[in-house]
């Protein structure tokens, strides 16, 4: 999960907490959102919201939580424990197990045991491959394995069968896709992830949602500039639409602002260039060399 993915995620939890929940939305919603508070290092947080919460300690997504709080204490051992009575149970879809076996993994990278992080990961490849349904997440954390270890041929399989997914709607295809682009981006092949970044701009521009729409436009400047790929260009382009952009959503006019820092950040650090205001007397994008 990107940056921007967690202050999307964050935002969302704080509107949850303005809200009346019932129970089944805590479970289902609330306590799903709380991941975020991981995700960004707020434990302390994250800790007073289960036990706040903790009438729902049974279900699955509290424990989970519960469990990777304890990982990120050191209590490894502790941890293991507990993962492994999950891993017993037998009313558990595959998914749920997919999640536990991949917090057994982080376990046993964390405290050194190789052979285990093995084991676990072996798992995962079961459970993510034998089930017609695949799993995003759990491709996107073997290619990740496989990438550190330079398991190519495993990884082409995987790509093999995640083309093979049929996907429900747009929001899939860019999940399974982006393990696909992350694999040649730390690959360093950039001239695959272009045709990538290419295939997924055409298959975007059919989603009727004119919000996610625009939010894919404007987030794949961050791709663009990641591969040195007509951004500059296409930041103009962006930039001649800002009134739309602005009066769109809350979610659209946010990606807005904040892409347009990181391009700012972004292009002075690798690209050594800076925003120029004084180089065009309307409103444009330009860029030239800092000193």
């Amino acid at each position: 999960m990107d940056i921007e993915e967690i202050k999307r995620h964050y935002e969302k939890l704080k509107s949850l907490r303005n809200k009346e929940l019932s129970d089944e939305e805590i479970e289902k919603v609330y306590l799903n959102e709380l991941y975020v508070l991981f995700l960004m290092g707020a434990f302390k947080e994250l800790r007073n919201e289960l036990e706040r919460l903790e009438k729902f300690k049974d279900k699955p997504l509290h424990r989970n939580l519960t469990i990777l709080l304890m990982i990120s204490d050191g209590k490894f051992n502790e941890a293991e424990a507990l993962i492994k009575k999950e891993l017993s149970r037998n009313d558990q879809n595959y998914i749920v197990q997919l999640v536990w076996q991949e917090n057994l993994a982080a376990v046993y990278i964390n405290n050194g045991n190789i052979n285990g992080y093995k084991a676990a990961i072996s798992a995962i490849e079961d459970l993510a491959f034998e089930h017609d349904t695949y799993d995003s997440k759990a491709f996107d954390y073997l290619m990740e394995f496989y990438d550190t270890y330079n398991l190519e041929d495993k990884a082409q399989t995987a790509i093999t069968a995640i083309k093979k997914v049929p996907k429900k709607d747009i929001q899939q295809y860019g999940e399974y896709s982006n393990v696909i682009y992350k694999h040649y981006l730390r690959k360093k092949d950039y001239v695959t992830c272009r045709k990538l970044l290419n295939e997924f701009i055409k298959e975007e521009s059919t989603e009727k949602d004119q919000d996610k729409r625009k939010i894919f436009e404007i987030l794949s400047l961050r791709d663009r500039l990641q591969l040195n790929y007509e951004w500059q260009k296409y930041s103009n382009d962006l930039f001649d639409r800002r009134k739309d952009f602005i009066n769109s959503s809350p979610d659209v006019y946010f990606s807005l602002l904040s892409t347009a820092l990181f391009i700012f950040q972004q292009a002075y650090e690798f690209y050594h260039l800076t925003y120029d205001e004084n180089k065009s007397k309307r409103p444009k994008m330009t860029y030239c060399l800092k000193p």
